[in-house]
């Protein structure tokens, strides 16, 4: 038995082919089962009155078009769906010309779940713009005719169906409580729904913490996760030990210093990486280490000047290492004052 809408969809494929778009409504009968819909022309009727009068005008696609045709399922026909069309000639033909374009016509940007699916499966690469999926469906669905704000609109569709219709931040802490992952969560005072402050931390981190107990930490904020929320992240700092390095003297071991960090100027998409700052054998000449240390201080130690950001090269290319003050974190050291303080370091 035909369905009405495999009906609707041999009428809109005949209507893809001569540039226009067909929706329907009006549908009688009982709740259960409908034997009645108006297939239309979805440009059918007169734009609406705007009821304000607001600077921004509202554009509609309507103009005026009568076009119509009554789909039914009726008994004398054992129920199959059919078309009949209206008695009035106005209802028999378009007042406009063909869509140059199929994009402009809704109905044709559907979504379908191959298409959703094609979306979902080619959207997990890291990275990948919404202009970049479009080409991707319209090259494995031939005929598709969807615009980058269909790819964003379906790609939030997305993920609302899979943070099953929770808000991000309830998702997230439905997630950390399935999985047993230690946070700690602070509402306002004034609005007890309102979300202010959202601590975790990671067994896996616990047992690091445990096993370093003298690990410098530093905030490491970024805006793209899975749950689309602003994070303040603690990476960790610890040391390695290098047994064939060094000075060979009893209880005396030289460690390496060793970074978990998340962003970098070669970090384009917030992966979580290892850093290493290697000390050299001779104290006196480990120039790394020193420069590692001073790094630390300034940044997390200090606090004086703002993180730099290393997603952009314009907004840390500036910034001097040996800078002349903390007020001035782009103004170079002057040589008389590098000369007068590097002995002072050794």
């Amino acid at each position: 038995m035909v369905s009405v809408d495999a009906l609707q969809s041999s009428v809109n494929d005949f209507a893809k082919e001569n540039g226009y778009g067909v929706v329907r409504h009006n549908g009688s009968g009982s709740q259960l089962w409908k034997t009645r819909y108006v297939f239309q022309c979805d440009r059918y009727g007169e734009p609406r009155t705007p009821r304000g009068a607001g600077l921004r005008q509202r554009r509609s696609r309507k103009c005026g078009c009568m076009w119509k045709v009554i789909a039914e399922a009726l008994e004398q026909n054992d129920y199959l769906w059919t078309l009949r069309a209206f008695a009035d000639p106005q209802h028999s033909q378009h007042n406009h010309d063909r869509t140059l374009s199929l994009s402009a016509h809704p109905v044709h940007r559907r979504l379908t779940d191959s298409v959703k699916a094609t979306i979902e499966a080619t959207s997990r690469r890291v990275g990948i713009r919404a202009r970049d999926v479009r080409g991707i469906v319209q090259e494995k669905h031939l005929g598709a005719h969807f615009t980058r704000r269909d790819i964003y609109n379906a790609r939030a569709l997305l993920r609302r169906e899979k943070l099953g219709g929770l808000s991000p931040t309830a998702a997230l802490i439905k997630l950390f409580d399935e999985r047993g992952i230690p946070h700690i969560v602070k509402w306002s005072a004034s609005d007890p729904g309102r979300l202010v402050g959202l601590v975790w931390t990671f067994p896996y981190c616990l047992r690091m913490w445990k096993r370093f107990p003298e690990i410098m930490s530093f905030d490491n904020t970024y805006n793209t996760n899975r749950f689309k929320l602003p994070l303040f992240q603690l990476a960790d700092c610890f040391p390695l030990d290098l047994p064939n390095e060094g000075l060979k003297v009893p209880g005396y071991t030289t460690k390496a210093l060793v970074v978990v960090m998340n962003c970098g100027k070669t970090n384009q998409h917030g992966r979580m990486e290892y850093g290493s700052a290697l000390r050299h054998r001779d104290p006196r000449s480990c120039l790394v280490g020193a420069l590692a240390f001073w790094f630390f201080w300034r940044w997390q130690v200090e606090r004086t000047e703002k993180f730099p950001v290393f997603q952009r090269s314009e907004d840390w290319y500036d910034t001097k290492v040996l800078r002349r003050s903390a007020k001035e974190p782009q103004a170079k050291l002057s040589s008389q004052t590098a000369w007068e303080w590097t002995p002072r370091f050794y």
